[in-house]
């Protein structure tokens, strides 16, 4: 978060070495302090910038991410909008196409900045926030033995959640969502842990949803 401007920015020490021209708009210099407390100056970019980075990118990882911009593009080209993926419900986060959805982002945008392993890092970083300090194979393994489950080894931490604790799940999507949007990474563990209790009721009482999240009369 910058301080001055309150918007999400991303870490960029490298930027000035790629080769890729970046919006003016989207940079900004701050000082920061390495391990030994030393004060240096470094580049940060908006999610803007963060966008132009991953879209200009020749690493084979990032055309994941830029598939995923032409879906959104050609939907837009095409209908005039983008199928109110900036105003689901929060309910919208219990259903598994939703939370597929949002993974898919966070996966395009780590594949773009550092390949198949930025993308597990971002991953493991990810769960272990939201899951008390559990990878996300932890926590599989916590899950399944929790509930006396057969452990599935196909099934992703996502997955695992919304079989197995589906309030848990919806909390983690919306967490990754505010996270792709730049906010803080304790902002959206906060949001999506306040979600939570929410989430359980509606399931405990049996209440179904529309696909955009919202409650379907009884």
């Amino acid at each position: 978060m910058h301080p001055a401007e309150g918007k999400g920015f991303f870490c960029g020490l490298h930027l000035l070495n790629t080769g890729k021209r970046i919006p003016e708009e989207c940079l900004r210099k701050v000082e920061v302090l390495d391990a030994r407390g030393v004060s240096h100056e470094t580049n940060i970019i908006n999610l803007t910038g963060l966008n132009f980075l991953i879209l200009g990118s020749s690493k084979p990882e990032a055309d994941q991410f830029r598939a995923f911009a032409a879906e959104i593009l050609t939907e837009f080209q095409t209908t005039g909008q983008v199928a109110s993926r900036n105003s689901l419900d929060p309910n919208a986060h219990l259903e598994r196409p939703v939370q597929k959805d949002v993974s898919k982002v966070v996966n395009g945008l780590a594949f773009g900045i550092g390949g198949k392993q930025g993308a597990i890092d971002v991953n493991v970083a990810i769960s272990r926030a939201y899951n008390d300090g559990r990878t996300p194979k932890q926590m599989t393994q916590f899950l399944f033995q929790k509930y006396n489950e057969k452990p599935r080894v196909s099934w992703s931490l996502p997955q695992t959640l919304y079989k197995l604790e589906p309030a848990t799940g919806a909390g983690m999507s919306i967490a990754k969502d505010l996270l792709t949007k730049g906010y803080e990474k304790e902002t959206a563990v906060k949001v999506g842990k306040a979600y939570e209790p929410g989430y359980q009721a509606l399931l405990d009482a049996g209440i179904a949803f529309d696909a955009e999240g919202k409650i379907l009369l009884k």
